[in-house]
């Protein structure tokens, strides 16, 4: 099968102005996600959307094919299943697997996407997500109802129960989503019933948001003991 990741990078962001293009250890936060693709040896194709003429050089820069999304595309309240869909249709399809890489995940490694693509070969798997465990076990909180009143999310009893007992709870870290490409066709859907994790430590499931997000990130590239 034929894999092709697709790479989504607006130009604007609200939390952090221009962040796809703001340097982060001598290269754009996009050249990482690019790169990261490209080494994949289960990767195909790497192609960059952007609705920006400068992302587009800079994603060029670092060994992406390109493609230009209209504006009405690439707002903030655009979803992202949307995006990739024109995308993927403007790249030619293809049958085999889509992946979807976004620029701010620049920790996840080459590794990482040949590892959630292994995790696509089990029997039955339709898609793979990669995701982190949380410091604290949504089994374990509450919510407040509108009178104040607390409930735990998953009843009442679940907050005080041994954490051994619980299941194991998982959060989207959004550095891979993995899907059957006649499957995606089929739904328009990166989330489908027969969906596996792909565990990513909480180090390189960083995602920036900020420039905290992105000091952090340049902290961890430049320490003796990373390798990409």
């Amino acid at each position: 099968m034929k894999t092709l990741a697709i790479i989504l990078a607006r130009g604007g962001s609200t939390g952090l102005p221009g962040k796809n293009l703001l340097p982060l250890a001598g290269k754009p936060l996009l050249a990482w996600s690019v790169e990261a693709g490209l080494r994949a040896t289960g990767v195909d194709r790497v192609v960059l959307s952007s609705d920006d003429e400068a992302i587009l050089a800079a994603a060029r820069e670092a060994g992406a094919e390109t493609l230009l999304r209209p504006a009405e595309l690439a707002q903030d309240d655009t979803p992202s299943d949307v995006s990739l869909l024109h995308a993927w249709e403007q790249a030619g399809r293809g049958e085999g697997v889509l992946v979807l890489l976004q620029p701010t995940s620049p920790l996840r490694t080459a590794a990482d996407i040949d590892g959630a693509l292994a995790r696509l070969e089990a029997p039955g798997a339709d898609a793979v997500i990669s995701v982190v465990e949380p410091p604290c076990n949504p089994w374990k909180c509450f919510y407040a109802d509108d009178d104040g009143h607390l409930h735990g999310i998953a009843g009442n009893d679940a907050p005080f129960r041994p954490r051994q007992e619980l299941p194991h709870a998982y959060a989207p870290n959004g550095a891979i989503y993995a899907v059957r490409t006649a499957l995606f066709e089929r739904t328009g859907k990166l989330f489908q019933p027969r969906t596996l994790p792909y565990v990513m430590d909480r180090e390189r499931s960083l995602d920036v948001d900020t420039a905290d997000d992105l000091a952090r990130a340049a902290a961890v590239l430049s320490a003796p003991s990373r390798r990409r």
